[in-house]
């Protein structure tokens, strides 16, 4: 709708992204300057929308810039404008039948399309809309939750180059996630937000079903990546997963990991006052709600 109001011209990029979720000023400059593929644009051909968008790759950090959970996270999108409902061309394109929570239902009612029309695999269309590319422009459910690109994440680097995801981290955007004052404000989203947890009031931040908020509490408190945990449920499920990097905290050897960052994450400053924070912040939620982890 924004768009909309502010003139998108079919030639203009979107870029699709949550609150915490940002493109790195390298890339903004690259997608002003740079001949990418998806993003050329030419009113004398339509394009089929089918794959339009690129999908950034995201180094996420939780609560601190010493916290660094995925080395790639899947997140913001960029689509071209021509593929944007309102702003592209709709004649002759198919519209995607979608899904609704019914009336009183606690599920999210976001309208997202129905399997068949794209939403896992781009394969996945009517035969119709394949065999003459009737592929249905994109909204704003589409940009974020759909499956529209054939190609890796956009970042700097492939994986397999420069240590990517062992000795460094790369990424085309950064997602600062949990990035709270205190742990009321932190508690709250998981109370209320579309993943929400009815006991997040209630049980130790350690024991939240969200992984990361897990490892934020043991990246603030040092415990490492492999700990014991009190004999409750099974213990694997504390594990962590995926790419994690618990930073050194010692200001020598604190950018020993490789990659690139926020600007103010060189700001040693800074760095050290946030996750001083943080670990604060743990300290205090802990002595009222408890830890899964043994002293």
């Amino acid at each position: 709708k924004i768009w909309l109001e502010e003139g998108m011209a079919q030639r203009d990029i979107g870029i699709m992204a949550d609150l915490d979720e940002i493109v790195s000023r390298d890339f903004l400059n690259a997608l002003q300057v740079c001949d990418f593929p998806k993003l050329r644009y030419n009113p004398d051909e339509r394009p089929d929308c089918q794959t339009p968008k690129m999908v950034l790759s995201a180094i996420q950090f939780d609560g601190s810039p010493l916290c660094i959970k995925k080395d790639e996270w899947f997140h913001p999108d960029v689509i071209l404008g021509n593929c944007i409902v309102g702003v592209g061309d709709p004649s002759g394109r198919a519209t995607p039948q979608r899904e609704y929570s019914p009336p009183g239902s606690t599920a999210k009612t976001l309208g997202h399309r129905n399997d068949g029309w794209g939403s896992d695999d781009y394969n996945k269309y009517p035969q119709d809309v394949i065999d003459n590319k009737r592929f249905p422009l994109w909204d704003g459910r589409d940009i974020r939750e759909v499956s529209g690109s054939a190609d890796d994440l956009t970042n700097f680097v492939k994986k397999s180059e420069m240590g990517h995801g062992k000795t460094a981290a790369f990424g085309a955007s950064f997602h600062l996630h949990n990035w709270f004052k205190d742990t009321k404000v932190l508690r709250h989203k998981f109370l209320t937000y579309g993943h929400s947890d009815r006991h997040a009031m209630e049980i130790p931040l350690s024991n939240y079903t969200d992984g990361d908020v897990n490892m934020m509490v043991r990246c603030a408190r040092g415990l490492g990546n492999q700990i014991k945990v009190q004999e409750k449920g099974d213990p694997n499920r504390y594990e962590y997963y995926e790419d994690n990097h618990l930073m050194p905290q010692d200001k020598e050897q604190i950018f020993s990991l490789g990659g690139n960052r926020p600007i103010y994450f060189k700001n040693w400053t800074y760095v050290k006052e946030r996750h001083a924070h943080v670990q604060q912040m743990i300290l205090d939620d802990e002595a009222e709600y408890g830890t899964i982890y043994e002293d």
